[in-house]
């Protein structure tokens, strides 16, 4: 989806979505593992957001969609889960044996056929909420998202502490733009797993697409401060420092990021966008490039750096990068467009 953009000045902010994806449902056995493996495998698309100066309007959520991973070659230990499982369900059916076997498909990107193990393990045990979960799951990799989101409700009414199914359900409410519902779920993660800091970062990106800018740096603080290493949660208080036109603090943040996680593109346009508030529009322009040459179709970065480019008189190159931004399907600031009619020939 696009956003349309309300001021010369943008600051493109991208943030973690679903970190809390990286806990494990309690479970027996070799399920546990199968489980959180199932988890790691793909995560759910990362989420970004840009905000206009000055504060006060909206950001507008807009979600990079990726593809599942091709299937790996069968592992020794996968084709011994299969074939336990398939020597299992041929003495005598188990709801057990159907869900390992549908993780094992799930990991692999087979979702029809992992599909079909979980409807046979709900058919035989339909009060079992990890059955739900697992299903719900696999439609959220596929994009099936209302069927996910039946699927982890079904989950909660049947284990109401289940920490994955809140999780995944509040990243699906958030990135359909239900960003009160989301914060509802994430908020009862943190009552459930408090010291879980995945999910502080979850509800700090809710409460910045709703314009809550000062919750959400609360939040993202406090993952900070559980988890130092991460990139994500400097880079979104970042954001919300930039929305809040606190330009100087958004740029100590987005360098943390930064020096955190140097290979995400995105952060550089982040950086770029403080550049833009600080009026450094030579340094706005290195980070565009540099975001460019690791993503070219990276439209923000062509955003941006129109509008460093604008600022600094250089009409004809800002146009090119406005032709950019629409082949890449974002529109382009009102502000923009006003100065580049207003000091250049072009009219289009």
């Amino acid at each position: 989806m696009t956003g349309q953009h309300t001021s010369i000045y943008t600051l493109a902010v991208a943030v973690l979505i679903l970190c809390g994806c990286e806990f494990a449902t309690p479970v027996e056995d070799d399920l546990d593992g199968l489980v959180a493996e199932h988890q790691r495998t793909r995560r759910p698309s990362r989420a970004r957001w840009t905000t206009e100066m000055p504060p006060g309007i909206l950001p507008t959520v807009r979600l990079a969609t990726s593809r599942p991973a091709p299937a790996a070659e069968l592992s020794s230990k996968h084709a011994k889960i299969i074939a336990d499982a398939t020597a299992e369900i041929a003495r005598k059916p188990h709801p057990r044996a159907y869900c390992k076997r549908g993780l094992v498909y799930a990991i692999r990107g087979d979702y029809d056929s992992a599909l079909a193990d979980f409807d046979k393990a709900i058919a035989l045990a339909p009060r079992v909420a990890l059955f739900y979960f697992t299903r719900g799951q696999t439609y959220t990799r596929m994009g099936e998202f209302p069927k996910a989101i039946a699927d982890f409700s079904r989950a909660i009414e049947l284990d109401p502490r289940s920490v994955n199914a809140y999780s995944y359900r509040g990243f699906i409410y958030e990135r359909a733009g239900r960003h009160d519902r989301a914060v509802a779920d994430f908020t009862r993660v943190i009552e459930l797993a408090p010291e879980f800091p995945g999910v502080y970062a979850n509800r700090g990106i809710a409460y910045g697409n709703q314009g809550e800018y000062r919750k959400a740096i609360t939040d993202f603080t406090k993952a900070i401060k559980l988890e130092p290493h991460k990139a994500g949660p400097y880079i979104g208080r970042g954001g919300c420092y930039g929305s809040l036109g606190e330009a100087e603090k958004a740029l100590a943040d987005l360098n943390k990021g930064i020096e955190l996680d140097p290979r995400d593109p995105k952060a550089y346009v982040n950086r770029a966008g403080a550049y833009v508030l600080l009026r450094d529009y030579k340094k706005a322009i290195v980070d565009c490039n540099t975001a460019i040459a690791m993503n070219p179709r990276i439209a923000d970065a062509y955003h941006n750096r129109a509008i460093a480019l604008a600022a600094k008189r250089d009409y004809k190159n800002a146009w090119n990068d406005v032709h950019h931004c629409r082949k890449l399907g974002i529109s382009v600031s009102v502000s923009l467009m006003t100065t580049l009619h207003r000091n250049s020939r072009r009219k289009k």
